[in-house]
């Protein structure tokens, strides 16, 4: 998967990925409830239940190979406390970014 993800991205990594972590059962149920209607149901969401945990194990194998690289948060939480959450995160990233010569450092590449 790294030899995948570092061919389509040309090596580019994002400073910070938030995955924000939902039994795909429970999200599919919002889903469907934010619509109302089946209709408006992509088929990405038609999928089998089986295809949307393979996803989510796929995000957080990602997350466990670089842990410095992402924030993995339980999204069954209040909205606020993981808005919170992201912008403590987020946060000293944009300062960084702010800062001369330190802007180059905070999306990178790896070392080859």
């Amino acid at each position: 998967m790294a030899t995948v993800m570092a061919a389509v991205t040309d090596g580019l990594l994002p400073a910070l990925t938030v995955l924000l972590d939902l039994d795909p059962a429970v999200g599919l149920a919002r889903k469907y409830r934010l619509l109302g209607d089946e209709e408006a149901v992509s088929s990405f969401e038609r999928r089998a239940l089986d295809y949307h945990q393979r996803v989510r194990h796929g995000f957080q194998e990602l997350a466990r190979a670089s842990p410095e690289r992402w924030l993995v948060l339980n999204a069954t939480r209040p909205v606020e406390w993981v808005g919170n959450r992201i912008w403590e995160r987020v946060e000293p990233l944009v300062k960084a970014m702010a800062t001369p010569n330190h802007a180059e450092s905070v999306g990178s590449r790896p070392e080859t």
